[in-house]
């Protein structure tokens, strides 16, 4: 019988992100849970009932209390709150508000993007 692969998940998403706000440096988890995820989201799409601001709130201090067990006041705005999980989760080559471009990929050894000069043989 061939042993199963065993995939460490933990290993994969690295170690703890590092974020500096208010003047101090914070450490957070290395990934965040998925209904953050939608909260942030669900706030980034202009959704401001008080019941998704204080769920965001919340989880946000969660997400500080990892490296900070004894936080009890965020140390962020609302709008930084939004733009952390952007920003320290998402993808880093993208512009905040989510509206520039994909990030161009790079290639090694490929063709250039350049256009090339032609020459005529005579």
């Amino acid at each position: 019988m061939t042993p199963v692969k065993i995939i460490d998940l933990d290993e994969i998403l690295g170690e703890p992100k590092r974020v500096k706000a208010g003047g101090k440096t914070w450490t957070l988890p290395p990934d965040l849970p998925v209904e953050l995820y939608l909260e942030v989201n669900r706030a980034a799409e202009g959704e401001t009932e008080l019941e998704t601001i204080e769920r965001l709130h919340d989880n946000v201090l969660e997400l500080f209390r990892y490296g900070q067990p004894d936080m009890v006041k965020l140390p962020i705005s609302l709008a930084q709150c939004v733009l952390l999980i952007r920003l320290v989760y998402g993808n880093e080559e993208q512009e905040p508000d989510g509206d520039g471009p994909p990030p161009r990929a790079r290639t090694r050894g490929g063709a250039s993007s350049k256009p090339r000069k032609t020459t005529r043989s005579r």
